[in-house]
């Protein structure tokens, strides 16, 4: 199970911030609900909202769909791909962007602008990750694995992708909670 592979080589936090196991349904812009995928999910509920570093430089952050800001997160980068795809036109951004058929929907990011996203195609535990370093079709990579096997397979530098050259088992990576501040949010 990628999960407690996971958990064995990146030790979630105690006490996670948003870490509450609830059932998370989007709506959608036609009033259709979008599930997300249990593998997601359940790595949100055991490490919440935060992200994974090396010695404490954030290199990588998975949103959590329990945190209190998570709808608004997920509509700023939807409006910001669409942007882009309207500059760039298909060569830049060559999928379809949620709430569309199949469209993308974001799901984390990298210190150098890296994008994550799900590619919301069939069942939600099929779905692939998208990674995204740049724009053009050669700065996207679809990658058919669940959320957990993509960070264990990342951590033990058994993926090589443009984006992350360096294996990140050369390094302890370590799972950084966020602070929140008074109003609840990212502080």
């Amino acid at each position: 199970m990628p999960l407690g592979e996971l958990v064995k080589l990146v030790r979630p936090p105690a006490k996670p911030i948003d870490g509450i196991s609830r059932e998370v349904r989007l709506r959608t812009a036609t009033g259709s609900e979008l599930d997300l995928p249990e593998d997601y999910k359940q790595f949100s509920a055991i490490y919440g909202s935060g992200a994974f570093k090396v010695n404490q430089i954030p290199l990588l952050c998975i949103q959590n769909p329990f945190a209190p800001d998570f709808s608004k997160w997920a509509s700023s980068q939807l409006d910001a791909l669409r942007d882009s795809k309207d500059s760039s036109g298909e060569e830049g951004v060559p999928y379809a962007i949620f709430p569309d058929e199949a469209g993308l929907f974001p799901l984390g990011r990298d210190d150098q602008a890296t994008r994550l996203w799900w590619r919301t195609v069939g069942e939600a535990n099929s779905w692939p990750i998208i990674v995204q370093w740049f724009l053009g079709p050669d700065s996207f990579r679809e990658l058919r694995m669940p959320l957990t096997e993509l960070l264990v397979r990342l951590f033990r530098g058994e993926i090589d992708l443009p984006p992350w050259p360096e294996p990140w088992s050369r390094y302890e990576v370590v799972f950084v909670p966020f602070a929140r501040n008074a109003k609840g949010g990212e502080g």
